[in-house]
């Protein structure tokens, strides 16, 4: 088909590949509804290339259950190099995505890796091309992937793709429906009517191009009527081919369809081919457009339909080997209860070594539907593997089901080592669904079943038992089941375990020995580096950093902190960078950089992600220190905290009850009741409950902090360990204060303690709130001096700059500073952490605002109203 209305998307390709041909790589992803002509731009991108461009092709496929790492296999097949399917684990698939990556941009030649229909991926398919997307520098390679952007899927699967990847390294195409204009030129001669044409279509590039192609004099009421128009026209033998083609989702092979066909095969696929129904893919046929397959499979009758699937199923099954995803897809399709039961459970442990966790889920539960006759021990054994599966994905309740059933074999055959260990990890269940209480039952109840049994199992409970009592502060519990479990992994050598525990023993010295304790965590995280243990290493910089920001040590914990990003971005742990990221942005509010923090904001916290039922610390998109900061940043401008912030930090109160959850919670709805944004009320309860259960104040000092604030009268134990600007405030110091936020380079910390003296010190207070932005902040401190008669209250900033001029956004001034300095839209999107295609619409939005038409004209006009 002809391109039309595609000259700048086809351009933006070419650049791209000349770029990669100089070893600047680069991640395009073509995006649009479906049928809107992703794949025929890829088609003439591709014949446009030099002879020697090595193109390697890949696609998802639309089955019951996402092949994992479908595509992967097809760029191996085309490379000619071998995938090993034994990835176990973490480590493994690290290692099998590195060989696919030196295997496909090893040669001198410029590869293009194109995979079509992200929005069919699987999540192992969408680590992997997020493993290449982050690793093209400096490699002459280009990789395309396509996908819908009108499927929920399609917009989830791309963000998780591009998390972490390079804006500038990043183009996205976003293909529009076809004009008017184009829809006429495409009709013509064809006698049809164009406008109808249009109207029927709606400009769909694959719809009008199916619609001219039907041969009918006038416009059908759907394109799903015209291919079956030209489905009609064919012989039986071709309909029959079509018929069968149109049940194997993506494309068929050919010697299938000879086989489903009979007699007259070859020539009936050779009808196909000459009238345009079935396009040939080496060894395969297939259909134009998915569309046009759906609208062949739709038309068939349910009968003739089943009779298909079963045809499909039992010439996968004479094959023999591979085809497992396949087979199952179709046996589902007509309720073949033994060939599921044969297949599921090896497909879900499949799926599960190759990372593909959320298929692997699918796999179980469908395992667990048609399930196999097995004892009681490999019942139990694969029921936690279904847990364990589950976990990782997120769905912990359906873990906490799983693992509950694994639980009632072993009480019942009487197994109590294994027993013991599932209460261990019912424990950890419970805790990610933020059922705290259970948690600690499940956790105090291992520990008991294990205490006859010296073993590894023993050890892991302990330092499960530890972990708790360390996340809920009550430090004085925290030594004796995490020195017991240190004992015990140093003598069954479970170096793995001592790391755990090492961790949580650490942890807990923070009043009692600070140095000892960052002594201790140090040799966690080395013993885990060591091991290769990406989890306990990602972890112990969490702790690491959280550990400083409790000691008010902010340059340590920022370095911590970034370690543990690039770290985690190193090794695929996106949960932890996500985490960690929110965590930064909390250091660098600490340290008065807030421009800084906001960019980090939206690295852990994306508003735009959907919204789990389950909520963790970190799921997909989001993280509770990354909302956190939202929330912080938020009140203090005056801005609305985004709901999507809002609703996640609420689910986590839930069941909460947990002192690292409480004491943030109530400080910020503390923070929110001063500026009156909140009921003083209720927010005094919720500091004066976490004060009262805090075993030393030194471990909640924030909440102790906005109760004393809101109630002056409250009453509060003070301790020697509790951090000296906490204490100077709360024995009425505000001077004392104010001196010691301010060698801690904390400025915000420092204006709210100036906040409380006299009138130089409030004057002194608003000049630092309004430099860090905090507007609303300085307000509140404005209105308590007017209220107290306080004369020379400073004035709020110019309206023009208070509001930020002509209405621009925190965000477009950050831009506007950019251009002001030369920089590119991908330089500015490398500073603020955005695309360059959000730094173009910010771009847009400031021209149109301050009434210029360039770039050099806006940054003018800037300088001379002194906003910059």
């Amino acid at each position: 088909m002809q391109l039309h209305e595609r000259a700048e998307a086809l351009r933006s390709l070419k650049e791209r590949f000349q770029a990669a041909l100089d070893g600047h790589g680069s991640c395009i992803v073509v995006q649009g509804e479906a049928g809107i002509g992703k794949s025929t731009l890829l088609h003439s991108f591709v014949g446009s290339l030099p002879e020697d461009a090595r193109v390697l092709r890949g696609a998802c496929e639309d089955l019951s259950i996402a092949e994992p790492l479908g595509p992967l296999w097809d760029l191996a097949r085309e490379a000619g190099w071998q995938l090993n399917a034994d990835l176990g684990g973490t480590g493994g698939r690290l290692a099998a995505f590195t060989e696919a990556l030196a295997s496909i941009s090893a040669l001198t030649v410029p590869t293009l890796v194109i995979v079509e229909d992200l929005h069919w991926a699987d999540i192992a398919t969408i680590d992997f091309l997020k493993f290449v997307a982050r690793r093209l520098d400096g490699r002459r390679l280009m990789l395309v992937v396509t996908a819908r952007s009108d499927d929920p899927r399609g917009r989830t699967n791309i963000r998780q793709m591009l998390s972490g990847v390079r804006p500038d390294r990043v183009n996205r195409i976003d293909l529009k429906p076809l004009s008017r204009d184009a829809v006429a030129k495409l009709a013509e001669g064809t006698g049809l009517d164009a406008n109808a044409l249009f109207k029927v279509t709606n400009g769909n590039a694959f719809y009008v191009s199916e619609l001219v192609k039907s041969g009918l004099s006038q416009v059908p009421a759907s394109v799903e009527d015209a291919v079956l128009a030209r489905l009609e026209a064919l012989g039986r033998g071709a309909r029959n081919v079509a018929e069968a083609a149109s049940v194997l989702p993506r494309r068929a092979e050919a010697r299938f369809l000879i086989s489903i066909v009979g007699a007259g095969g070859e020539d009936a696929i050779e009808e196909c081919l000459l009238s345009g129904i079935l396009e040939p893919q080496g060894d395969f046929l297939a259909f134009r457009h998915e569309i046009a397959r759906l609208a062949v499979e739709s038309s068939l009758v349910p009968s003739v339909r089943r009779k298909l699937h079963e045809k499909c199923l039992a010439l996968m099954e004479a094959e023999g080997a591979g085809f497992s995803t396949r087979r199952l897809h179709h046996a589902r399709q007509v309720g073949d209860e033994n060939t599921l039961r044969l297949l599921a459970p090896q497909a879900a442990r499949e799926a599960l070594e190759m990372g593909a966790v959320r298929e692997a889920c699918a796999f179980f539960d469908l395992a667990l539907k048609y399930p196999q006759p097995m004892s009681d021990p490999e019942l139990a054994e694969f029921l936690e593997q279904a847990a364990w599966a589950n976990y990782l994905v997120g769905t912990n309740n359906r873990s906490i089901s799983l693992q509950s059933s694994a639980l009632e074999i072993y009480r019942k055959t009487g197994d109590a080592l294994k027993e013991g260990d599932s209460y261990r990890k019912l424990s950890r269940y419970h805790w990610l669904s933020t059922k705290i209480p259970q948690s600690r039952e499940f956790a105090d109840r291992a520990v008991r079943a294990l205490a006859n049994h010296r073993g590894p199992e023993l050890a892991m409970a302990l330092s499960t038992q530890s972990q708790l009592f360390m996340l809920d502060k009550v430090f004085s519990r925290v030594g004796e089941p995490a020195r017991e479990a240190i004992a015990l992994a140093r003598e069954f050598e479970r170096p793995d375990i001592e790391s755990h525990a090492l961790n949580n023993l650490g942890q807990s010295l923070a009043l009692a020995d600070p140095e000892a304790g960052r002594q201790m965590l140090r040799e966690s995280i080395a013993i885990a580096m060591r091991l290769n243990d990406t989890d306990n290493v990602a972890r112990g910089y969490t702790n690491a950093a959280f550990y400083e920001i409790d000691l008010l040590n902010f340059p340590d914990a920022e370095a911590l902190a970034q370690k543990g990003i690039d770290y985690s971005n190193n090794h695929e742990l996106d949960g932890y960078k996500l985490y960690l990221s929110g965590a930064l942005a909390w250091i660098l509010l600490r340290q008065g950089r807030w421009s800084e923090a906001e960019s980090l904001e939206e690295a852990g916290f994306a508003s735009d992600a959907p919204l789990d039922e389950e909520i963790q610390f970190f799921t997909s998109g989001r993280s509770f220190t990354g909302a956190c900061a939202i929330a912080w940043l938020a009140t203090r401008r005056g801005n609305p905290i985004p709901e999507a912030v809002t609703r996640f930090l609420s689910a986590f109160m839930v069941g909460a009850d947990e002192m690292q959850r409480l004491n943030v919670h109530a400080s910020i709805l503390g923070e929110l009741a001063w500026h009156e944004r909140a009921d003083r009320d209720d927010a005094v309860d919720a500091l004066r409950r976490v004060v009262q259960r805090a075993e030393n104040v030194a471990l909640a000092p924030e909440s102790a902090i906005w109760l004393k604030r809101l109630d002056p009268g409250a009453k509060i134990v003070l301790t020697p360990e509790l951090g000296l600007p906490y204490k100077r405030e709360l024995e009425g110091d505000w001077a004392g204060a104010a001196e010691a936020w301010s060698a801690l380079g904390a400025p915000f910390d420092e204006a709210m303690v100036l906040a409380q003296g006299d009138e130089a010190a409030r004057r002194k207070a608003i000049a630092i709130l309004t430099r860090l932005g905090a507007t609303a902040t300085a307000d509140r401190v404005r209105a308590a001096m007017r209220s107290e008669g306080m004369a020379d209250v400073p004035a709020m900033p110019r309206s023009s700059t208070r509001e930020n001029p002509l209405g621009l956004t925190n965000r477009q001034l950050d831009v506007l500073r950019a251009l002001n300095e030369g920089l590119s839209n991908a330089e500015i999107g490398i500073r603020l952490f955005v695309s360059p295609k959000t730094v173009d619409h910010h771009v847009s939005a400031i021209l149109a605002k301050l009434d210029v038409s360039t770039r050099g004209e806006a940054a003018a006009k800037a300088r001379k109203m002194d906003i910059l």
